[in-house]
């Protein structure tokens, strides 16, 4: 009996020592490294090269990256791809040391097509005023506007935006306008451009600039009226010598088959004219800017 009791002794003792051990080794094993992806790109985007950052909280830990659902392969940071094509893309990683971690992934999209070009562009143009307006794309994200004015061929950019239309309140009507839209999309695209030109003419009805009319028929000149103009001054050009100078009160003008001008008489004959329009405001007569310009033949 003693020596039972002795042997159950000794054998709690052993076990008594060896749970605190066992502990100890569960306790100090480590965990698997995490990692973290710092940089990647931005989608959408229309680049077809991505790199990849990405560190673990272990500084001896080792990486396997995946492209896309491939197998997973070793790798460092940085990781490029290239040649990448349109659509969504999925980036994989995970470290390693002493067990494998969880997997840390990144998504973007890549599109290189350009968006369609905005349709239906429309200019509505009054005296000292102009509004663009146009129909985006189901793609477009923002519309670019460049304008270039007169000889002037260097465009300076007037707008960018999401918007539907532009407007101009100190619009200059004697002067050519020429616009160029360009729509992008989200990824950076950009569409072809389309324009509009807006004639320094514009505002002159009849006859429409470049026209040819008949010698043997009365002129009638028209143009768009102009808000509290009290009369408007005429001029009318053949080549270079002007051949009349008029005041009406209404924004037409008939022409006779003779008239005088300067002490001198005129009438219709073959030869290229221009003919120009000037506003007179208040009591004074106060010329305003010019309404525009046209240019007509007769033969």
């Amino acid at each position: 009996m003693k020596i039972a009791l002795l042997l159950g002794l000794m054998a709690a003792v052993v076990t008594a020592a060896l749970v605190p051990a066992l502990a100890g080794s569960s306790g100090d094993a480590n965990p698997p490294p995490v990692v973290t992806i710092t940089a990647g790109p931005a989608g959408p985007t229309n680049v077809t090269t991505a790199t990849f950052l990405f560190t673990a909280n272990e500084t001896d830990a080792h990486f396997s990256c995946s492209l896309d659902g491939a197998k997973f392969s070793p790798c460092a940071a940085p990781l490029s791809y290239t040649g990448l094509g349109n659509g969504e893309h999925t980036f994989q990683v995970y470290a390693e040391h002493d067990g494998h971690g969880p997997t840390a992934s990144w998504s973007w999209a890549v599109d290189t097509v350009p968006p369609a070009p905005v349709g239906g562009l429309h200019a509505s143009v009054l005296y000292g005023k102009l509004r663009l307006s146009w129909t985006p794309g189901p793609e477009t994200d923002h519309v670019v506007i460049l304008r270039s004015v007169g000889a002037n061929t260097t465009a300076k950019q007037v707008y960018a935006g999401g918007g539907t239309s532009y407007s101009e309140s100190k619009f200059v009507n004697g002067l050519e306008h020429r616009y160029n839209f360009m729509s992008y999309d989200k990824a950076g695209n950009v569409s072809p451009p389309t324009g509009i030109v807006v004639k320094h003419s514009a505002l002159l009805l009849a006859p429409s600039d470049g026209a040819t009319v008949r010698r043997a028929h009365k002129l009638f000149l028209r143009w768009r009226a102009v808000g509290r103009a009290r009369f408007y001054n005429l001029q009318l050009w053949r080549g270079k010598r002007k051949v009349l100078s008029a005041w009406p009160h209404r924004a037409a003008f008939r022409l006779s088959g003779d008239w005088k001008f300067d002490n001198r008489h005129y009438h219709l004959k073959p030869g290229l004219y221009t003919w120009f329009v000037w506003p007179a405001f208040g009591r004074s007569g106060t010329y305003g800017k010019l309404v525009g310009s046209a240019t007509f033949r007769v033969r």
